[in-house]
């Protein structure tokens, strides 16, 4: 259902509520004083937020407006070396009249988590509930709407990770329809599945099987598929738009022989910036960066040199046309937001493991068959790369039980020349507490489309078995 856009007072138009996706103002010059490009226009900037891909956003003439759940409203600018930039409109107040559709979602905080209701869990700006009660899709539409929001949205892989694993082994409802019309798939904002920078569908799907398959859900290991509507399965709601990864964007940097973010270099030829963020987050870095396409550098502090203009920054990221990934010699920097450290745990759950147990803590040095565990800074009998040095945010001293990479549980490389790695026998302990991040709590491999699904899981064995 996509936001209102004639519920809204009219001294409402000329501010913006909450992320201003309800402003209908006519500002249209950025905050550094740059004239907005017209959304029906493609230069100087070619772009995917026009009025046909967004039909309730108000993409009309070149008027700030927030379509895809930006902090604020913005606009592209006519300035060739400056792509996008927010508007200065004042936040006004809130919504009044007698809305007939879905209203704007909240984002008004009311607890220590930062979320409007107790029970929900933040994530990069939104907030998510599960709901593991079976319901159709109507009913979880309705359920989600009492709480003023609306059935869960992955529109990255890391909220699409954590939406599957709130559903451990269970398919749930995700919030894309194309009730209205087929094959025009739609999120529940409005917002169309074609303008979106990522999905994930399962290789078969979506097939219409029985000519009435117009809602998505999302399978137990990540992918999606079209089922009936009226299917009852659980579902997750979420309250707030969430963070793009544009808004962590930092600007286009100069790199060199010393590198300007000199560690945990990746390289993929599906390289996004979503990846390269979750890279850096993962090994625990501030900063991430993607350069000539398919290269990630990861780093504590922003380059000292720079930024320099966007322009420089024009090459098309592997694993997204629509994206730049830096250049030759030339880094797009993103804020990468490293996973909180172990001490927002509370002390009990240090002895068990939490989900997948990236959180574990325990002196637990011994696998289920009984094989003594190997010392993670030791390279005898098996030679490896999971090292406290390659990731720093993974506790891995001494010989204990770890997971730094995403495995099904904690584990270790044994002592045993014939044995490389064993799972161990860990307990699985209570609830999430403290203040960690979502990713660290829910954080597990799954198969991802844009990451070749299964194929992911056999690299990744492959890596401890060879």
């Amino acid at each position: 259902m996509p936001v209102a856009d004639t519920t809204v007072s009219p001294e409402g138009h000329e501010c913006q509520i909450s992320d201003g996706a309800s402003y209908r103002g006519k500002v249209a010059v950025t905050k550094s004083g740059r004239t907005c490009q017209r959304w029906d226009q493609q230069t100087p900037h070619e772009h995917s937020r026009t009025a046909a891909n967004y039909p309730s956003s108000g993409l009309e003439e070149n008027f700030c407006r927030n379509p895809d759940g930006t902090s604020g409203v913005w606009c592209y600018t006519t300035d060739p070396n400056k792509r996008w930039e927010l508007c200065d409109v004042a936040v006004c107040g809130s919504l009044s009249g007698n809305p007939t559709t879905q209203q704007p979602v909240s984002t008004e905080v009311k607890t220590t988590t930062g979320c409007p209701i107790p029970g929900y869990i933040p994530l990069n700006g939104a907030c998510y509930k599960k709901f593991a009660e079976p319901k159709t899709y109507a009913e979880a539409r309705e359920r989600c709407a009492a709480d003023g929001g609306l059935i869960a949205m992955p529109r990255d892989r890391a909220t699409n990770r954590f939406i599957t694993n709130l559903h451990p082994g269970v398919m749930s409802w995700i919030g894309l329809t194309n009730i209205n019309s087929e094959g025009q798939w739609v999120f529940e904002d409005g917002q169309t599945l074609e303008s979106s920078d990522y999905s994930n569908w399962f290789h078969t799907e979506p097939n219409d099987a029985d000519g009435n398959e117009d809602c998505a859900q999302v399978r137990a290991r990540g992918f999606w598929n079209d089922v009936r509507c009226s299917t009852t399965i659980g579902f997750t709601c979420q309250i707030g738009h969430g963070k793009s990864v544009k808004e962590f964007y930092q600007g286009c940097y100069k790199d060199g022989e010393r590198r300007r973010l000199p560690h945990a270099f990746l390289v993929r030829a599906d390289m996004t910036a979503d990846v390269c963020v979750q890279h850096c987050r993962q090994k625990g870095y501030t900063y991430a960066g993607t350069q000539y396409y398919k290269e990630c550098w990861c780093g504590s502090e922003l380059p000292t040199r720079g930024p320099r203009e966007d322009s420089e920054c024009a090459t098309p990221c592997g694993g997204n046309q629509k994206e730049m990934c830096g250049g030759e010699w030339r880094l797009s920097v993103y804020k990468a937001m490293p996973v909180a450290d172990i001490t927002t745990v509370s002390p009990e759950e240090h002895e068990c493991q939490i989900s997948d147990g990236a959180l574990y803590r325990g002196n637990v040095a011994v696998t289920k068959s009984g094989r003594t565990c190997q010392r993670w800074d030791q390279q005898t009998p098996h030679e490896h790369s999971r090292t406290a040095a390659n990731y720093p945010s993974s506790g891995l001293e001494e010989n204990f039980c770890r997971n730094p990479d995403g495995t099904s549980g904690v584990w270790c490389y044994t002592t045993d020349p014939n044995k490389r790695w064993e799972l161990c026998d860990v307990a699985v302990c209570g609830t999430y507490s403290g203040h960690a991040t979502i990713e660290q709590n829910y954080g597990r491999f799954f198969g991802d489309a844009s990451r070749g699904g299964a194929v992911g899981i056999v690299l990744r064995l492959s890596l401890k078995i060879f």
